[in-house]
């Protein structure tokens, strides 16, 4: 990678950090009732849309049958991470695990490097897994979980789904030069 490439990339990563991530900036943990609460979540939170698109945008780059299979295995794991808070064992730093995701998933997008694919699985699924963990301290075991957390997973999936169309958009109507920048090589 050329200096004027990393000079660009890492511009790029520094602009789209976001200066604030938290999980759930703008709501109380007793808002979490029902479908409609669990759909919007992922789209009310910084950290969530960065991490969700960066991650849709990058299955694009591994191509059939993958991208059909990875964004589904992503959200299982943040179930998954969401379900391991029920344990009375507390992860030290999740928050940060977190917030390191959006940068490193960023990172992942604007370097040239082609992460292997099981290396780059597996930092997907631990970030997906501390993405759900986070997420399911705010909120509330009861009647409504199961609606809400269905509806979590369908706004997470859409989020990853419009990361993949974006890419896929941005493929069809640019130059090698943004394609290359969005990790996408001489496709």
């Amino acid at each position: 990678m050329k200096s004027k490439e990393i000079i660009l990339s890492s511009w790029w990563a520094a602009l789209l950090m976001p200066i604030s991530v938290q999980a759930h900036p703008f709501r109380l943990s007793g808002d979490t009732i029902g479908f409609f609460s669990g759909l919007v979540d992922p789209f009310a939170s910084t950290d969530h849309i960065l991490a969700m698109l960066a991650f849709g945008v990058w299955v694009y780059r591994v191509g059939r049958p993958l991208v059909y299979l990875l964004p589904i295995v992503f959200v299982g794991l943040m179930l998954m991470g969401g379900i391991f808070t029920l344990i009375p064992i507390e992860i030290a730093y999740a928050d940060k695990a977190l917030y390191l995701s959006v940068v490193l998933l960023g990172l992942m997008l604007v370097s040239d490097y082609k992460v292997p694919l099981p290396i780059a699985t597996l930092i997907a699924g631990v970030f997906a897994f501390f993405h759900g963990y986070v997420h399911a301290f705010d909120m509330l075991l009861g009647i409504e979980t199961i609606m809400y957390t269905t509806g979590f997973a369908i706004g997470a999936l859409l989020l990853i789904t419009t990361g993949l169309v974006i890419r896929l958009l941005l493929v069809r109507v640019s130059n090698n030069d943004l394609n290359r920048f969005l990790g996408g090589g001489d496709k």
